[in-house]
């Protein structure tokens, strides 16, 4: 089987390794954990784990304690991972097996991220895939102080093909406390600041600020360097559908709720195949009484293809194979119609299962046997 190194770099992560290391280290082969200035019980939970402990001054640059932790790797496969991302044993025992059945030209492997509460193993929140396996000794490495990537020897950052049959479950964002969330948002803008004043056309840096700024709620910033960016460049196919989702939702909050209506319609003129925008634009309607309008732009994203998955690219599958079926669920739960409202919210609990959704099918099917 494959051998594979699991390397991550971590600053007071003592409690947290408690948790996710047990698993990774029962079926890696190597274990390396670069610490950047612990003041607890880190540097020695981890090597009580087996783990090969090196520490690293850290010098405001994740790409170079990335580089540290994959430095004396000797494994045929890297597994670069945070110390609150989990992945379950099974999971990781699958992972390497498929690494076997990887064409020896393919250096890299995104695997799903869920962004849960700490010490759960949610799959219906925000996810997000990510290169996060590449093959050893083929002169990869990390680069960018802050979100950091996998490049190429010729600079060219590292895509893969997805595999689903394996995930990682972060721990990290969801659930913490509002005070640490906000030190972390300040320390990202810091750091993102300070770099694009060498890098001022780099549109990562930019969309990066505008994330960051988003969740500071400075809803101007973020419109200026959203602005900044198409003005300068053609917006990347992966970053199309948050770019606008961004952009809209700093219109509502600054402008109110009919501009932002109002640029839904225009949006949804301009770009009728943006599954987002237009149930976005259904579901407005649908708020204002205007179900006929509603139902037309539910059913027309039905009739759009879903886009295939692409190397980097993200596809927005829940805008395609959720929104509408349970917006049109309403319409007809609406219409006191519960044959079809149940057909739709069916359709939409196929795609992902939510709780009041399958209690409000038991409803309507309890109510639909007592006629």
């Amino acid at each position: 089987m494959t051998s594979l190194s699991a390397c991550m770099i971590v600053k007071n992560e003592s409690e947290m390794l408690k948790l996710t290391l047990p698993g990774i280290s029962n079926v890696v082969d190597e274990l390396i954990v670069v610490d950047t200035g612990s003041s607890d019980d880190t540097i020695s939970i981890a090597g009580s784990f087996g783990a090969i402990v090196k520490e690293f001054a850290w010098i405001n640059d994740f790409a170079a304690a990335r580089n540290e932790s994959i430095m004396d790797a000797s494994s045929e496969w890297i597994l670069w991972i945070d110390a609150d991302e989990y992945i379950k044993e099974e999971d990781l025992f699958a992972l390497k097996k498929y690494l076997d059945s990887i064409p020896e030209e393919e250096s890299g492997l995104m695997i799903p991220i869920y962004q849960c509460k700490k010490g759960e193993l949610d799959e219906q929140g925000d996810h997000y895939s990510r290169v996060k396996l590449f093959r050893n000794n083929r002169g990869l490495r990390f680069d960018r102080p802050i979100n950091e990537q996998v490049i190429t020897p010729d600079g060219i950052f590292l895509q893969g093909s997805c595999w689903a049959g394996a995930r990682i479950y972060h721990w990290g964002d969801v659930g913490i406390t509002e005070e640490r969330f906000a030190a972390k948002r300040q320390r990202n803008i810091s750091m993102l600041e300070e770099v694009k004043k060498n890098n001022p056309d780099d549109f990562q840096y930019m969309f990066l600020l505008a994330r960051n700024y988003y969740l500071a709620k400075d809803y101007s910033k973020v419109l200026g360097y959203l602005d900044e960016i198409q003005n300068k460049l053609t917006l990347p196919e992966y970053l199309y559908c948050e770019f606008y989702q961004l952009k809209l939702n700093c219109i509502k909050e600054i402008n109110g709720e009919e501009a932002f209506f109002n640029s839904l319609v225009e949006m949804a003129t301009k770009d009728p195949s943006f599954a987002w925008v237009i149930w976005t634009l259904a579901h407005e309607l649908l708020k204002r009484g205007r179900i006929d309008e509603a139902e037309q732009y539910a059913n027309s994203i039905l009739e759009l293809q879903v886009p295939a998955a692409a190397a980097g690219v993200d596809v927005d599958l829940e805008s395609y194979l959720y929104k509408p079926y349970y917006i049109l669920g309403v319409i007809y739960d609406c219409r006191q119609n519960s044959s079809q409202a149940m057909y739709y919210y069916k359709k939409a609990l196929e795609f992902q299962y939510e709780a009041l959704l399958a209690n409000r099918v038991a409803e309507l099917t309890s109510k639909e046997a007592k006629l």
